[in-house]
């Protein structure tokens, strides 16, 4: 018994010092703004057309926060590329119109000659970081840090050529560090 406590008592001792943690990089949140107010049967369509898609979840983990200003959220599914297009396409389909949508993102920041751009490591998808505050945004942030995103999200381009592109609003450096399979406990006494 004195082992497992001792093991229990180091495992939470690297969790602090920052050895482990349950941090990941992800895509944390979507928000759709939808044109238009929505009515009971327009939030069925809504949650079903996005639903159908391979990164979003399904039903009751879409929530319609607001039906009269047309306000949806969701969280991807981590292993999942997300696509502001693909979310577009499948609204219009069913006769909504995605007007806009806002993004968290927590990842790793890249720095490629003049371009910056979030990682993410599940999934390896990688969203361009743009916009007139771009530098005032990033200030204090290098190139492989650990970030968090917040900002305006869409498609540009077509086909082959699209790319996924986030304005940022806010960021703030994050610490994730992968979390460890190797901690073991033995119970042994």
């Amino acid at each position: 018994m004195m082992k497992r406590t001792i093991a229990v008592m180091l495992a939470g001792i690297a969790l602090m010092l920052g050895n482990v943690s349950d941090s990941r990089a992800e895509i944390k949140e979507i928000r759709m703004t939808i044109a238009g107010s929505l009515c009971g049967y327009c939030v069925f369509n809504v949650k079903k057309a996005v639903g159908r898609l391979d990164f979003a979840p399904k039903g009751d983990d879409i929530k319609i926060v607001d039906i009269k200003r047309g306000l949806g959220v969701f969280t991807p599914k981590p292993d999942k590329q997300a696509s502001f297009a693909k979310i577009k396409s499948a609204l219009k389909k069913t006769g909504y119109v995605l007007a806009s949508a806002e993004i968290i993102v927590s990842g790793t920041l890249i720095r490629e000659e003049s371009n910056w751009f979030i990682e993410i490591d599940s999934s390896k998808q990688r969203f361009a970081l743009e916009g007139p505050n771009l530098t005032e945004t990033l200030a204090d942030a290098a190139s492989g840090a650990s970030i968090e995103i917040t900002g305006d999200w869409q498609t540009v381009g077509k086909d082959a050529s699209s790319r996924e592109v986030i304005r940022p609003t806010a960021a703030r450096k994050t610490e994730m560090v992968p979390v460890s399979n190797k901690t073991s406990f033995d119970e042994r006494e």
